[in-house]
């Protein structure tokens, strides 16, 4: 059975993003999953409007989950990022 990972991301820097990251690697590891597919970082408002009141622009929203892509490739797995059209688009 093919398996990935999503975690709803609400980090607001690289470091933030590294430590989640940091996060599902440690689980897998603990768990000793199989992960197949690629881990995905969720960009969403959220419940509690952190990332909306971040008010990232595009270039750290970019950075952001560029930095949890780059921890989650360096420890060999696949990564990809999910986010509505609105979130990408603006």
């Amino acid at each position: 059975m093919e398996a990935y990972l999503y975690i709803f991301s609400q980090a607001l820097t690289e470091e933030e993003a590294e430590e989640e990251a940091e996060y599902v690697l440690d689980l897998i590891d603990q768990y000793d999953w199989d992960v197949t597919m690629p881990i995905v970082i969720d960009r969403e408002k959220g419940s509690y409007n952190r990332l909306t009141a971040g008010k990232l622009s595009k270039s750290k929203e970019t950075a952001v989950c560029q930095a949890f892509a780059d921890t989650i490739t360096d420890a060999g797995y696949d990564a990809s990022v999910y986010a509505s059209y609105a979130w990408i688009k603006s």
